[in-house]
This record gives structure tokens, sequence and C-alpha cells, in this order.
């Protein structure tokens, strides 16, 4: 990282998360800040464009992978303007057995889409207001059995950061930064075909 500043003109990355449009109720404090950052990196990048200083700030990536083959079946990539729950219909191709997410990603929407499908609904569910601290049993219970489950789309993120050092975006552009995940899945699924064509 410190090798990538110093090639670059003097500048200041911020990083933000979904949490800076994505409101969230168990977590105020933490969306305050995130949205406080993203609208600062669009101060910096506005104040101090005469003195030659340059703002940036991320990108975020979602995917979804087969939960037997461990394929990656669609990876989108957005701005960090954008929720990641806002394009996660993106990802559902139709034909899966069942879809699992975590809280983000829970909606009435999407629920009644799953069920207008025929796609088992495995979403994690959020805690009504007032009950983060203290969920109720059932959804607790529910939340706890889908989790493990859920959790094993975090392996294709860690293969992307351990075999190919994907911790940032690379360019300037969601078009290159989309076309370079794109080959990165490519490679990650073709590696994958490997293991499970292996005798």
């Amino acid at each position: 990282l410190w090798q990538w500043m110093a090639s670059r003109v003097p500048g200041i990355v911020f990083v933000t998360s979904v949490s800076a449009t994505l409101a969230s109720v168990n977590r105020g404090e933490y969306c305050l800040s995130k949205a406080g950052l993203a609208m600062a990196a669009r101060l910096w990048a506005v104040r101090p464009a005469g003195l030659g200083t340059t703002a940036e700030e991320g990108a975020s990536g979602i995917a979804a992978v087969d939960q037997d083959s461990g394929l990656i079946r669609r990876a989108l990539l957005s701005g960090a303007k954008v929720n990641d729950s806002e394009v996660g219909d993106e990802l559902i191709c139709g034909d899966e057995r069942a879809v699992y997410a975590d809280k983000a990603y829970d909606s009435a929407a999407r629920r009644e889409l799953l069920a207008r499908l025929g796609i088992e609904d495995g979403i994690m569910r959020r805690a009504p207001w007032g009950k983060a601290h203290h969920p109720p049993r059932q959804l607790a219970a529910r939340n706890r059995r889908l989790a493990p489950v859920r959790a094993a789309v975090e392996r294709t993120f860690a293969a992307m950061k351990q075999w190919y050092g994907y911790r940032r975006v690379r360019y300037r552009g969601l078009a290159r930064n989309r076309l370079q995940l794109a080959l990165m899945c490519i490679a990650i699924n073709l590696r994958r075909a490997l293991v499970l064509s292996a005798p």
C-alpha cells in the first residue's frame, strides 16, 4: 500500500462501506461515521483539487457462489454510493434451490421475489426496531442456523485477497475495475474446476 501511495500524486484515500447509505438501527453510530467519511471524500475532491491533491473513495463488490461446487455464478462491482442490497437481486440467476445472504439483504420485496421464483429464502432476518440487543428467540435461532451456510461465500473473498492480492480496486472508473473482477472470477472458477474434475 505504501509503495502504491508513494508512486502517485499526493492524495487522500477514504475507505467507507455500504453503511454510508444503508440505515441500520442496530449500529447507528457506525452508519453516521461512514456517511461522514463519504461526504468528506466528496468535499476533499473539490476543495483542494487546485493544489494537485486527489481524493478517492472505494468501490464495493458482491458475488453469488454455488453452495455445492464453490464456483462463482455472478459478481458485481458498484460504486461506494450504491448500497449492496440495491443491486442484490442482480445476483439471483433464477434456477437456485435456495439463496443465502446476511441481514443487509433482508427486505420484503426480496422475500416476495424469491417466493415468486420458487426459491427457498435463506436470507438472515433483521431484528425488529428496538430489539437488536434482544431479538426474538425464533429470529435469533434462524440466523444462527443460516450463518454457517451464508459464511461459506467469505472463502471466495478470502481467495481473492490471498491468491490475487485483491484488497482494493486497481484502476480508475467502474468499467475497468468490473472487467478486472470478471477476469479474476474466471481465473478462480478455472482453478476450482481443476479441483472438481480431479480423479
